[in-house]
């Protein structure tokens, strides 16, 4: 699939890798790592304060986004090869 930030920009966007980075995690595959695990742990995090009854900051979405992007850039290579775009 493509995505349509990564076409006009040529970097990845905040969100690349997040769907196999979600599969391999529920496999128990530490390889999500190398994709949008951030992702994952913005998951967890979010359903521990839902289940706790704790109040996330709004400040803290933006800050994750901005977190996942770093981490899509740092890891551009594995999660969008240049071959595949």
């Amino acid at each position: 699939m493509l995505c349509p930030f990564r076409e006009v920009t040529g970097l990845p966007c905040p969100l690349c890798g997040g769907t196999r980075a979600f599969s391999l995690a529920v496999q128990g595959d530490p390889d999500f790592l190398e994709f949008g695990a951030v992702w994952v742990f913005v998951a967890v995090a979010t359903a521990v304060a839902l289940i706790a009854r704790l109040r996330i900051p709004w400040r803290a979405w933006p800050a994750a986004a901005a977190v996942a992007w770093a981490w899509a850039l740092a890891h551009r290579d594995t999660i969008v090869p240049e071959s595949a775009g």
